[in-house]
């Protein structure tokens, strides 16, 4: 099939090398023609040798890429005006061809996606990777109806209204999806946050830990607006409080003297702490080197339909995870599979409970480890590549039937 794939989100970013690239390579290897388009930040872009190395990828796997400027200041205008450079390159790319498939990874280009199917044809995938909407309102960047809710909202119903398929990160985020009123019970698949499990490796150290011993409590990922730094140090406290001498080690691309100042604010000392921000090949050693992952994410109905990429990543590791309630289907895995625990409560007798949970899997050493490895299965990054190759044949196979 001629795919014309459109990203919100830059290939030069760690998110597109991790949720993008690897499936774009598999599904090009099945034989589909792919047109990239994506919106690369400023300093990315000048970053010379990255972006070359990237572009060098994507010729090698016959992927033609087309990067674009990401705008942020005054951020309607900007994307704004993004939508409409995305479209009219789009359509420049489309010139010589009508793409059998549009397939669009987010809300932004999923807007630029179906503008240019009233004009080229083709069908349309809305790749929604969440309720970007509703997110926008959890995490306090907008108002509930307010007049930027109300008008994203309409646009959120003319994405899903106008689709082919949808997918959805996750079975919670899918039930949302099949409530809406405007639902028009089009292909809905759930294809989850993937991980590469020949990269992602558990370390060969023995996972039998001692009561009292020191850990390594990590965290992997950004911080900011979505996620509860504050709570995570919290937690880490009476962590450390049951095993003295823990480190907590901060894997982020966030601000340093920023991430260090509230780990100060917090009375923790430089010797418990360790920050760094590694390429994307160091990854899975540094993850490896974790006993336990943390993944904080602020409360709310948005939260359905988030796969935090750092989950399977970590279990992949062999590393069990302890997780806020209400994360997509994280809740459900975690009690199924016994690879780690949930804090119900963000205060100190939540923390307690979920740190008390997480010693007696502990007790259980490298049995853990094996059911970490076991679960990660669920996010295969050549299941995923599958289910999207699958997908784009049942399409066709509908396309060619009508």
């Amino acid at each position: 099939m001629r795919v014309l794939y459109l990203s919100y989100d830059g290939m030069l970013d760690p998110l597109g090398q991790s949720q993008v690239l690897p499936y774009l390579e598999g599904l090009a290897g099945r034989g589909h023609a792919i047109t990239l388009v994506s919106f690369e930040k400023q300093n990315r872009l000048q970053e010379h040798e990255e972006y070359e190395r990237v572009r060098a990828w994507l010729e090698r796997v016959g992927i033609h890429w087309q990067p674009l400027r990401y705008h942020k200041r005054w951020s309607v205008v900007a994307t704004a005006y993004d939508i409409a450079v995305g479209v009219l390159a789009a359509l420049r790319l489309t010139a010589d061809h009508q793409p059998r498939l549009i397939h669009a990874r987010s809300y932004v280009a999923g807007v630029i996606g179906l503008l240019v199917k009233r004009v080229r044809g083709g069908l349309f995938i809305f790749d929604m990777r969440g309720f970007w909407v509703d997110e926008r309102v959890d995490g306090g960047l907008w108002h509930e109806g307010g007049a930027l809710y109300r008008i994203a909202k309409r646009i959120e119903r003319w994405l899903f209204q106008n689709a082919d398929a949808v997918v959805s990160l996750t079975a919670a985020g899918a039930q949302v999806i099949q409530a809406f009123p405007f639902w028009r019970k089009q292909a809905l698949v759930v294809i989850p946050t993937c991980v590469d499990l020949d990269r992602f490796t558990p370390s060969q150290r023995s996972m039998s830990r001692a009561r009292g011993t020191p850990l390594v409590i990590g965290y992997l990922g950004s911080l900011g607006t979505w996620y509860l730094f504050d709570e995570m140090i919290a937690l880490f406290k009476v962590a450390e409080s049951v095993r003295p001498g823990s480190i907590l080690h901060v894997l982020s691309p966030a601000d340093r003297a920023w991430i260090a100042a509230c780990l100060r604010d917090h009375g923790i000392p430089e010797s418990a702490y360790r920050i760094e921000h590694v390429r994307r090949e160091d990854v899975p050693s540094r993850l490896a080197s974790f006993d336990v992952s943390l993944a904080f994410y602020r409360t709310g109905s948005s939260r359905l339909g988030t796969c935090p990429t750092k989950l399977g990543e970590s279990l992949a590791c062999g590393v069990p995870v302890l997780a806020t309630s209400g994360i997509g289907d994280v809740d459900a895995l975690l009690a199924e599979t016994r690879v780690g625990t949930v804090v119900k409560q963000l205060n100190d007798a939540g923390y307690r409970a979920a740190w008390k949970c997480m010693e007696s899997l502990f007790d259980e050493g490298d049995a853990l480890r094996e059911r970490c490895r076991q679960a990660a299965k669920r996010f295969s990054l050549a299941d995923g590549i599958q289910k999207y190759n699958a997908l784009y044949r049942n399409l066709s196979d509908a396309m060619a039937l009508d």
